[in-house]
């Protein structure tokens, strides 16, 4: 919806990377963390990677004895997103006066309309020429960014666009190819209708092969993104099909 309003305005997409987002969030908890082995404290205090002369790692055992308080999110820490989401959220509503929307707490407006579409650390930046420049320079003053020109490629999705026409094209056959390679499919042969509406699925039955429950519900969760995004046809089949996500057979 933004980005088709972006195209019938014509409006600039621009997109940026934030470098290193989760380090830029300091954490409010008391944490501490013990190192990997060979790693060692010098004498100025300052904490340093031992190794041999031959360049391997010299110490056999699993931990080191240096302890460290964290003092930024690392990747991987549960608080972490939130930290991120916190520090990013209060620097465009207070530095840069921009409001979150009500419906989706990622899409942040002015009320000249530039708007930031967040996703952890990609982000769409949308306006005039002048406001996406805005917006870029007042981004950069607090986080360390990666300009990625207009957007091409976001979120799985292929953006093209006909700016004479005012309008825009979503495509997700890269990310669907990848889909049927991953579950040995890319040599099916496609049809017409997303489902047989003559079939109709039930739940398992005793006589039915089972199937990986873990592989099946990856798929469902790879056709539900499709879905949701852009290929609102197969809703229904997707949501049937996840209807049975807790007992698959070999039929589903």
């Amino acid at each position: 919806m933004v980005l088709s309003r972006a195209a019938v305005e014509d409006k600039e997409i621009v997109q940026l990377d934030i470098v290193t987002a989760f380090l830029e969030s300091e954490i409010q908890e008391l944490i501490y963390l013990q190192l990997p082995k060979d790693f060692r404290i010098s004498q100025e205090g300052k904490i340093f990677l031992k190794q041999s002369q031959n360049g391997t790692l010299e110490s056999k055992d699993k931990k080191s004895n240096v302890i460290v308080q964290l003092k930024r999110s690392l990747y991987g820490l549960k608080q972490a997103g939130c930290n991120w989401y916190n520090t990013l959220g209060t620097h465009l509503e207070e530095t840069m006066g921009m409001k979150s929307s009500k419906l989706e707490a990622s899409i942040y407006t002015t009320k000249s309309g530039a708007t930031v579409i967040v996703w952890v650390d990609d982000m769409l930046l949308i306006g005039t020429k002048a406001e996406v420049e805005w917006m870029k320079s007042a981004i950069n003053e607090r986080f360390k960014i990666k300009d990625l020109g207009d957007v091409k490629f976001f979120l799985s999705m292929l953006v093209e666009r006909d700016k004479e026409k005012h309008q825009i094209y979503l495509s997700q056959e890269a990310y669907l190819k990848k889909v049927l390679e991953r579950f040995g499919m890319e040599k099916c042969k496609s049809c017409t209708t997303p489902m047989d509406s003559k079939n109709k699925l039930h739940a398992h039955l005793d006589k039915e092969e089972a199937t990986n429950k873990q592989n099946y519900q990856e798929a469902v969760g790879c056709l539900t993104y499709a879905a949701i995004t852009t290929r609102p046809d197969i809703a229904y089949t997707s949501a049937m099909v996840g209807r049975l996500a807790s007992d698959p057979s070999t039929i589903h």
